[in-house]
């Protein structure tokens, strides 16, 4: 019963035609998935299309419970308690797509190494982690300057932002703490496009208006929504510290990430529904 449970589910997400029903169908083969796991909980096929099932559902939901993820790395790693799971070099490319759209990018880069050294002939586990790094990388540079643009951009970008007129204390990156930060509001202007080659989040690197840099990535929103002089309010910005280590190389900056479009306004209005963008990111079904 399991495996025909399992192979309708895997053949209900590769259909639909809007997204809406994407959607309903992603959730009903999330379903199925769950019921083929109940029928042998020991069964790591189960476990792995079950969590499939809940990535495929959240990213055409547009990423808007990132508890799904969390339960479908769960799922994986009752998966890789089974004996058979633990050299399957597709577990471990869908748990390093997990950890990439949460920026966990450590986690993301040691997962691509692993399915890379199960399957040494698969190019596209060594090319996210060559990518990952090449991102981080000139995010870092860029931060790591004092003057990363030149000067007239920098006092046009300065003019901007200092335009913006909100209501009560308006927030600063050095005033931002580590985490949340209830009851603030961060109003930069974005400086510099940044290419992520897996679609989402967004990122992109600003300027406050105290004329300091920082990184921003949005989950749910395509990158063509900010573009260079558009000012970001973001209301209870999240502070996160993004870091890597490469032998005896390290790669760290602090970012604000934005998890819902509820907390972002793009140019004082809500951003425009056609920048959504849900199932970009490309996993083994």
């Amino acid at each position: 019963q399991s495996t025909g449970l399992r192979k309708i589910s895997m053949v209900l997400r590769q259909v639909g035609q809007t997204p809406e029903q994407k959607l309903e169908n992603a959730k009903e083969a999330c379903r199925l998935a769950k019921e083929a796991v109940h029928c042998d909980l020991k069964d790591g096929e189960s476990w792995y299309i079950y969590g499939n099932a809940m990535l495929g559902e959240f990213f055409c939901s547009y990423g808007s419970d990132s508890t799904q993820l969390q339960n479908a790395l769960k799922a994986y790693l009752r998966a890789e308690q089974c004996s058979a799971f633990t050299h399957r070099m597709d577990l471990f490319f869908n748990r390093a797509t997990i950890f990439r759209y949460l920026e966990r990018y450590q986690e993301a880069y040691d997962s691509f190494v692993k399915a890379s050294e199960l399957d040494p002939q698969w190019e596209e586990p060594k090319q996210c982690k060559n990518q990952i790094i090449e991102m981080l990388r000139t995010i870092e540079d860029f931060l790591s300057v004092q003057n990363p643009i030149s000067a007239p951009s920098k006092s046009k970008l300065n003019k901007i932002v200092q335009r913006y007129r909100h209501e009560g204390t308006i927030a600063t990156i050095s005033s931002l703490q580590i985490g949340p930060n209830k009851d603030e509001t961060l109003v930069c202007v974005v400086a510099k496009e940044i290419l992520n080659p897996a679609g989402i989040p967004s990122v992109s690197l600003a300027m406050d208006r105290d004329r300091n840099f920082l990184c921003v990535s949005v989950c749910g929103v395509s990158q063509s929504a900010f573009k260079f002089g558009n000012v970001l309010t973001i209301k209870n910005p999240f502070l996160k510290e993004v870091s890597i280590s490469l032998g005896d190389q390290k790669i760290s900056y602090r970012c604000v990430h934005v998890s819902y479009l509820s907390s972002i306004l793009l140019n004082g209005r809500e951003i425009d529904p056609r920048f959504r963008v849900g199932a970009l990111i490309q996993f083994v079904a």
